[in-house]
């Protein structure tokens, strides 16, 4: 057995052993290497430190990050004037001072950034140097992007797949990460960054818009067949990273619901991007997946996707917004939640978007048609049950709103189902307790007749459905009256 002094003469080389050469982290004791991040984020005299040396501090903070990072050899060898660079665009999302030297060497920051990312995909367990890498990458991105050469279309599309990447795998892992604040603001300065790319698109014969009051202004595609005549990335990959990525984020968000708002007006200021994160979480969730996720979702639609992938994309969405309102307090904005996430089962927007395909549409219905129905008479009930409210109520304007609104689509939808269902029964059944609002269609009628004759309904079926009748039958006579 060789000698400890041996040893110590020939140590044994090992690939965590050749990662740390140079960056000289031994020294940093366990859980300290993002310290001065964390400081940054929990500090309540942040505002007048930046005040006092708004350079010095960032680059400081940032510096030390760095050391803990995939790309550590190539932070060491820059200037404390192209750190701040990289910060102040990154924050500021435009050009800044020292703009030159970071288009000398925005390759090889775009290069360091993708190992960074790397890492962070190829690690199956979170950890602090992960954290780091998120952090200094997402500055790199963020300033490499100001200072892309239009004409540079493969590194446009390599940044556009990093950033896609970036969010899905952080929204994949968000369970396991502690720090939740920061990772919220990370996030969000990746996706503003991955729509100013795709935005570019639009100037060289790719048909995308933004949208004003969009959550990070993020931009949706437009109906038109024009689409990716001078991109690398494929049509149907584009569309994916749009709206997987949305997905991600709007995730991310969910997540930092659950684990409680933060009321902290310093962690936005990282990137610039944000005054603080108390942004109405209802509003966040319910505009952008009707106003952005749904609208890439009939897009693709309409440009070749398949039913699975839709219907998928829908499930996904709905899933996302039901899982919001469970966990909301407010019975109001639960219920706009629930609405929401109905709506997005059935890939219901506006009114301005084409239709579906016809057979993207027939799956979608009976996929997705009858569970539309079914969480539509529980949303009801279930608010009724939480907010004790006399029924029959003309008075309650959230309820009216609901039964309005989801009562017209699904009264639409029931025409379309393949197979007639009891669910409608039911939803009507409480539209009418609850508001007193009949369905217009005579068919509904005929429908409550034929089941009545029905011999393998059983007695509780056949009785609520005379119940129903026989309400249908008062509120008649009470408004001829």
């Amino acid at each position: 057995m060789p000698s400890a002094k041996l040893c110590e003469r020939n140590p044994i080389p090992s690939r965590r052993r050749r990662r740390k050469v140079g960056v000289d982290k031994e020294n940093i004791p366990p859980g300290e290497i993002l310290k001065p991040l964390y400081n940054l984020v929990q500090d309540d005299k942040l505002d007048l430190k930046m005040k006092e040396k708004p350079n010095d501090f960032n680059i400081a903070d940032f510096t030390y990050v760095a050391r803990s990072t995939a790309s550590c050899q190539f932070w060491e060898k820059q200037s404390p004037s192209f750190i701040e660079c990289v910060l102040q665009t990154s924050q500021k999302f435009s050009s800044t001072q020292g703009i030159l030297q970071l288009q000398d060497l925005h390759v090889d920051l775009l290069n360091e950034c993708r190992k960074c990312i790397k890492e962070i995909v190829e690690e199956k367990h979170w950890s602090e140097r992960l954290q780091s890498n998120l952090y200094v990458a997402t500055h790199g991105l963020r300033a490499a992007t100001v200072v892309l050469d239009g004409d540079d279309r493969k590194s446009h599309d390599s940044m556009i797949k990093i950033l896609y990447h970036s969010l899905v795998t952080v929204s994949d892992r968000i369970s396991h990460i502690i720090k939740i604040d920061t990772v919220v603001a990370i996030c969000i300065a990746l996706y503003e960054c991955l729509g100013r790319l795709l935005l570019t698109l639009s100037s060289e014969g790719l048909e995308f818009e933004s949208i004003n009051g969009s959550f990070m202004n993020f931009p949706i595609p437009t109906k038109s067949q024009k689409m990716l005549n001078c991109s690398s990335i494929p049509r149907h990959q584009l569309f994916k990273i749009g709206i997987h990525s949305t997905l991600a984020v709007l995730k991310v968000i969910f997540h930092h619901k659950k684990c409680g708002n933060i009321e902290d007006k310093t962690t936005g200021k990282m990137f610039g991007i944000l005054t603080d994160l108390s942004y109405d979480f209802t509003d966040v969730m319910c505009e952008t997946i009707s106003h952005v996720c749904l609208v890439w979702v009939r897009v693709y639609a309409g440009n070749g996707a398949k039913s699975l992938e839709i219907i998928s994309f829908a499930k996904g969405a709905h899933r996302l917004l039901w899982d919001a309102a469970a966990s909301e307090g407010n019975n109001k904005k639960a219920m706009y939640l629930r609405r929401a996430a109905i709506l997005a089962l059935l890939l219901k927007v506006d009114d301005s978007v084409d239709d579906l395909p016809n057979e993207i549409e027939r799956e979608l219905l009976q996929k997705c048609g009858e569970p539309a129905l079914n969480w539509a008479w529980k949303t009801a009930a279930t608010y009724v049950q939480k907010t004790e409210i006399a029924v029959p109520s003309l008075e309650d304007s959230n309820l009216q709103q609901f039964h309005f609104q989801i009562g017209k689509v699904l009264d639409d939808l029931f025409l379309l189902l393949p197979r007639k269902t009891m669910s409608y029964i039911e939803y009507c059944t409480y539209r009418v307790l609850h508001v007193g609002i009949r369905p217009k269609q005579n068919i509904f009628e005929d429908l409550l007749f034929n089941l009545q004759q029905e011999t393998s309904l059983g007695d509780a079926t056949l009785n609520a459905i005379a119940f129903v009748m026989s309400l249908n039958r008062n509120f008649e006579a009470m408004e001829c009256g």
